[in-house]
């Protein structure tokens, strides 16, 4: 999905994890929006809601839990990246540190 959308403005990939997971290692372009941070709900509100994401945490607990939210929200295409970064790595996918 992510080689598919490489060159696609509409398609956004959404790390759910803390600054501090982020900054360990992330893929390549994420945005960060910390699903235990108190103003989770409103950050994602502001997003397009039209636009096509892909979410993803360390092992896919709470990026199920925000794609939920976001599908209930009113977001039309939302994916959970299945097993997370943690699986990312293990397939040995490349990570940005910061």
């Amino acid at each position: 999905m992510i080689q598919s959308n490489q060159n696609n403005p509409n398609f956004i990939i959404i790390d759910v994890r803390t600054r501090e997971e982020l900054n360990a290692g992330h893929i390549a372009k994420a945005s960060m929006v910390d699903y235990e941070s108190q103003d989770f709900n409103a950050k994602i509100s502001e997003l397009d809601r039209n636009k096509k994401y892909l979410v993803y945490c360390r092992s896919a607990r709470h990026s199920g839990l925000a794609a939920k939210v976001m599908k209930d929200l009113g977001f039309r295409e939302v994916y959970d990246m299945a097993k997370g970064i943690n699986q990312w790595k293990a397939e040995g996918l490349p990570v940005v540190v910061n």
